[in-house]
């Protein structure tokens, strides 16, 4: 037996005399029986036997009935810690936004100044657009015109539903579709 392992359950028995729990004992000679070997510098595989055999062995030498170790499901520990950090972090404000439903936008290619991008519409609006007038070609031609008109600082994207809210007001105008001679 190794010098300090002996030394800590001497240690430790003196510690445990003074409490009158059986399992307070116990579970001080074992884990000062884990620490002495730790500390001599014992591999894994040796840790890892001594505490899964030797809690009962202990138990036996002292004249006590080990309470019996319930395996842990982890999977159940596991959702529980997430589901209460979540419910925290919900509570606490943490959580961003939820995502956009699939198809609450949509994003039309345009040209820009000679350069390639995108501005971002509802769905809903450039359904209304296409359906006012030229379908989804019109659609796409007139959000292209007003992306052309926006001003190179903000949002490019901004300034093109706005533009096209403006026209669908004006087309739905009463007297809209009559020409004024």
């Amino acid at each position: 037996m190794c010098v300090c392992f002996s030394h800590a359950l001497l240690s430790l028995y003196t510690v445990c005399v003074n409490d009158d729990s059986p399992q307070f004992k116990l579970n001080a000679l074992v884990g000062s029986a884990l620490r002495g070997l730790v500390q001599s510098g014992a591999d894994d595989q040796a840790i890892g036997a001594f505490a899964a055999e030797h809690r009962e062995r202990v138990a036996q030498i002292l004249g006590m009935v080990a309470a019996p170790v319930a395996p842990v499901d982890l999977q159940a520990v596991i959702e529980s810690a997430v589901a209460q950090g979540i419910e925290k972090a919900q509570s606490q404000g943490r959580l961003g936004k939820p995502r956009r439903q699939a198809g609450a936008a949509r994003r039309v290619y345009v040209v820009v100044a000679g350069a390639r991008t995108s501005v971002t519409i509802p769905s809903a609006l450039f359904e209304e657009v296409a359906a006012a007038g030229g379908g989804a070609k019109e659609a796409r031609r007139l959000a292209e015109q007003y992306a052309n008109q926006a001003p190179d600082e903000g949002n490019r994207s901004g300034w093109t539903v706005e533009r096209l809210r403006g026209h669908l007001a004006l087309h739905d105008a009463p007297g809209a579709a009559q020409p004024r001679h």
